[in-house]
């Protein structure tokens, strides 16, 4: 997959907020943190991609940030092993949480699109 140019300065737009980052990787784990990096991630997009009708790109952008820091932190794992599935569900549930995840991603850059661009365009 190659690289959106906009993954590089979304990160470095969270540069200041890299010290959090180290607080969600860390034990206890909570949801409410991924929710809040999401947040952040969000954010930083709306501020690098400017355009109001660019949803499309953001949910792209977004995603892809999560997905490296996921690489880097396995988020998506700490995220499965804080939710207990019957054994026989195990084997889907890294791509519900996925599915979960990008869905969760849609709204907020939904969200966010719709407060800062309402009463601009």
């Amino acid at each position: 997959m190659n690289q959106s140019p906009y993954l590089a300065m979304i990160l470095s737009k969270l540069d200041e907020v890299k010290a959090d980052w180290k607080e969600l990787f860390t034990a206890p784990f909570s949801i409410s943190e991924v929710l809040d990096l999401l947040k952040s991630l969000v954010e930083a997009a709306e501020a690098v991609i400017t355009d109001p009708g660019s949803g499309e790109d953001k949910h792209n952008a977004v995603r892809e940030a999560f997905y490296y820091l996921d690489d880097k932190y396995h988020i998506v794992k700490m995220i499965d092993d804080a939710i207990s599935l019957p054994f026989f569900l195990e084997p889907f549930d890294g791509a519900a949480i996925r599915g979960a995840i990008d869905l969760v991603i849609v709204a907020m850059v939904k969200i966010f699109n719709a407060t800062i661009w309402k009463g601009k365009e």
